[in-house]
């Protein structure tokens, strides 16, 4: 009878025992970061009286990519992409978003509006100790390298963007180069110029077929269905088709962009921006 007794308390401990790591492997996971964590973005044009969205699925390259990949999703689950406006077109290219919205449902496309980023964003570029809003530039320009293949530069793939500002504008006043203090990839401290580490929160769409990489340019994300990007750019040529002959789907419009940072406080850039809205309505990440 002790015997037995002793048993059973022997299988208790154990269903305990077994519960507490099922328990402890839950708590585990919750915190556990995937290689190729996943997104959904909601696309939507006005130039038509048809109120169709788009759904465009990618596959986030964490594992290659991790200082790219982690300021996309910390703007993301901010929802600092929600209802943002593509600022910068071109149909055989790309188009470039993750800078502005508008404040009013009528505004016209020459009112651009500046979001401002988010606080607490994890930064990885400092100069003379001054953390920057910039990320540290994760292509083969800035002396990134990728051991086996990195993402491919396919139709629909998602890049993270910086402007090209004019030559000067990253150098001192003898004409140097601005060096910064970036964190690698690699967790490791390294100079670079600041030209290439200078990227915040846009990012644009690839359109083109060519795959022709960029070595400029972090492409971060692959679409899952080219299809559904190219029937987006089907719907709006098919709009602007519709539209008199000289009708143009872009003007360009003069911004002055603020890097809000202690090397460069401002410039002017140009962009196409289209004249009907492309909304970015909505960036969710699906899977972290």
């Amino acid at each position: 009878m002790f015997q037995n007794a002793k048993t059973k308390i022997s299988k208790i401990i154990a269903l305990i025992m077994s519960i507490c790591l099922v328990l402890t492997s839950l708590l585990v996971c919750t915190g556990c970061e995937s290689s190729h964590p996943t997104a959904k973005i909601t696309l939507s044009f006005d130039g038509s009286s048809e109120d169709d969205d788009y759904e465009l699925e990618y596959k986030l390259y964490r594992n290659i990519y991790p200082t790219t990949v982690r300021r996309f999703i910390e703007l993301a689950d901010a929802g600092f992409y929600n209802d943002m406006v593509i600022h910068n077109y071109s149909a055989t290219n790309r188009m470039i978003t993750g800078r502005y919205n508008y404040v009013d449902k009528d505004a016209t496309y020459e009112e651009l509006n500046e979001v401002a980023l988010p606080e607490n964003l994890t930064k990885s570029v400092k100069y003379n100790g001054t953390d920057l809003n910039g990320i540290y530039g994760e292509f083969s320009a800035n002396g990134f390298t990728v051991e086996n293949k990195g993402v491919n530069w396919d139709f629909g793939c998602l890049f993270f963007y910086y402007d090209n500002f004019a030559d000067g504008s990253y150098k001192t006043e003898f004409g140097k180069s601005v060096i910064v203090d970036v964190t690698t990839s690699n967790k490791e401290t390294a100079q670079r110029e600041y030209t290439y580490n200078v990227a915040t929160s846009q990012f644009g769409f690839n359109l083109s077929e060519s795959g022709t990489a960029n070595s400029k340019y972090c492409a971060f994300a692959e679409i899952k269905d080219q299809e559904k990007l190219k029937d987006f750019i089907a719907y709006i040529d098919y709009y602007i088709d519709e539209q008199e002959e000289d009708y143009s789907f872009t003007e360009s419009v003069d911004k002055t962009a603020y890097a809000n940072d202690a090397v460069l406080e401002e410039n002017e850039v140009t962009y196409n921006v289209p004249v009907h809205r492309i909304t970015i309505k909505k960036v969710e990440i699906t899977k972290h």
